[in-house]
């Protein structure tokens, strides 16, 4: 039998586009589970909140059904960037807070070095892992993939950010 605290891996599959708000393009990322029910939704923004020392913020909000077995999500500790969906992952440098139930931030570092390298992984690496830490200590990791139209969102974006949009 399996112990609770083994992680699980999932797989998950996700829809990317663009958004529009007033801080500017946004990259959204609509992952779907539907092994568990459970929906995520990443969007990934830059920080225009001064009062934050944070580069960009990636809010994630969860929907997980009533059964849920791993009863809610407690925590999204960060963000992993991957090559591939084997290799060991790269996390982005930042800091991660729970906001409200099924709603977490993770402010992405500042510092110019963290900064250029948080953007060069998301650039760069076509792999997701987004570790869980569900109520009832069990973890989990769901790991996607950019894939094509990732990739166009990404560039756009990024590109976007880079100009100073």
């Amino acid at each position: 039998a399996a112990e609770q605290h083994d992680v699980v891996a999932i797989k998950a599959a996700v829809t990317w586009s663009v958004s529009q708000s007033s801080d500017g393009q946004e990259i959204v990322g609509s992952i779907d589970v539907p092994d568990r029910g459970m929906k995520l939704k990443l969007t990934f923004r830059q920080n225009r909140d001064k009062t934050l020392p944070a580069s960009h913020v990636v809010e994630i909000v969860a929907e997980v059904p009533a059964n849920f077995p791993g009863k809610s999500i407690r925590d999204v500790p960060r963000i992993v960037m991957k090559p591939s969906e084997d290799a060991r992952g790269q996390p982005l440098v930042g800091a991660s807070a729970k906001v409200a139930d099924g709603f977490f931030w993770v402010a992405l570092s500042n510092v110019d070095a963290d900064l250029a390298n948080n953007l060069g992984l998301l650039k760069n690496r076509e792999w997701f892992d987004l570790p869980l830490l569900y109520d009832s200590g069990q973890r989990a990791i769901l790991t996607f993939e950019k894939g094509t139209s990732g990739d166009r969102v990404f560039d756009q974006v990024l590109s976007a950010w880079a100009a100073g949009g």
